[in-house]
């Protein structure tokens, strides 16, 4: 920089540190402060969210995925809702706009000894004002950007029929504990058999249950799945019935369990088929916590017409019920049953 043009930039942040405002300044200083500021701001750093040395808790793992999946069953921005959430630490962008300004006027100090303490405080300021804007503008994080591979949270694919809430499918029994043979015969067991791979049938011969089916109001027969049943079942019926006779509850539900990194349910689409490269096939009583798993199944595909995926964020979670033994859980999730991205399925047993 020649001494004219540092003489020029030195006279435009005087006249700016003793004008009121924008008021006072000529054309040329406004033009001179604002190629100043926008030097300042690119050779300032600011990133809103930067990656963590400590990995979240599931407790906290399952907050942030309520959040990214309420997103997307509202067809909102995740990652704006992730910003809103106060769940992530964010950096503030006035104090790297502070030491900016700092940084640009201290090039100058020499040209600005007659400036009052106040005209000087002034100065940083209003530079720190318009660096500001800048910094946040350039900046391109995400919230994802916080998450590291290891940031993990419970998710929980709820077989239910759709268009009903989740929770409003669960499994009762008629007994005063959760039997087998004893399963109310509703359209919420009949959709999860036929998620699992079996029609009714199939569960009356292997249990004995002769309860007359509950018909849905105004209907006269209990609707048939808006899926084709598995030709391959996820487990055999003797599985099921070990999760069904140790649910601890009359009330429960069937699900699909994994623990799976955070990152991944942000750019997955619900309305597609979604592959868990490996899910614990479980009953679940999420009002009153129990939980008990009989087998993990690999690479296992579902649709939105088998069911919801959701966290466990209001509710008894599986690992704050039972204190899971994590690496038995963990899983990739994507769209991999469409083709779509890779995952692990290499790890797919226990342990």
């Amino acid at each position: 920089m020649t001494d004219t043009m540092t003489d020029a930039c030195a006279g435009a942040l005087v006249a700016l540190a003793r004008a009121a405002g924008d008021d006072g300044l000529s054309p040329a200083d406004e033009v001179r402060i604002d190629e100043l500021v926008a030097e300042a701001a690119a050779a300032a750093w600011y990133c809103a969210f930067e990656p963590s040395r400590d990995c979240l808790t599931l407790k906290q793992g399952n907050a942030i995925a309520e959040v990214i999946l309420d997103a997307h069953a509202s067809c909102e921005d995740v990652h704006a809702a992730l910003a809103t959430s106060s769940l992530f630490p964010r950096n503030e962008v006035w104090p790297a706009a502070r030491e900016a300004a700092h940084d640009l006027v201290r090039r100058y100090d020499e040209y600005l000894q007659d400036l009052t303490r106040r005209e000087h405080a002034a100065l940083l300021s209003e530079l720190a004002c318009r660096i500001e804007p800048l910094l946040a503008d350039a900046d391109t994080s995400t919230p994802g950007d916080a998450l590291s591979s290891c940031d993990r949270a419970e998710v929980l694919f709820v077989l239910s029929p759709k268009g009903k809430h989740p929770l409003d499918a669960s499994i009762t029994s008629h007994r005063p504990w959760p039997e087998f043979a004893e399963m109310y015969v509703t359209e919420d067991l009949v959709h999860a058999l036929a998620a699992l791979g079996y029609t009714l049938g199939d569960y009356r011969k292997a249990s004995g249950n002769g309860h007359a089916s509950e018909r849905p109001r105004g209907k006269v027969l209990i609707g048939r799945p808006d899926f084709p049943r598995r030709p391959t079942p996820l487990c055999s019926l003797e599985a099921v019935r070990e999760m069904v006779d140790n649910a601890c509850s009359t009330n429960f539900l069937f699900v699909l369990y994994a623990m799976v990194p955070i990152a991944q349910l942000i750019d997955l689409d619900p309305a597609r088929p979604v592959t868990f490269s490996r899910a614990a096939i479980a009953t679940w009583d999420p009002w009153n916590g129990t939980f008990h798993d009989a087998v993990s199944v690999p690479a296992v595909t579902v649709t939105p017409a088998m069911g919801t995926l959701m966290s466990p964020a209001r509710w008894y979670s599986p690992d704050h019920i039972c204190g899971l033994v994590h690496s038995w859980y963990t899983a990739d999730i994507g769209q991999g049953g469409e083709g779509g991205c890779e995952l692990n399925t290499s790890a797919c047993g226990r342990g």
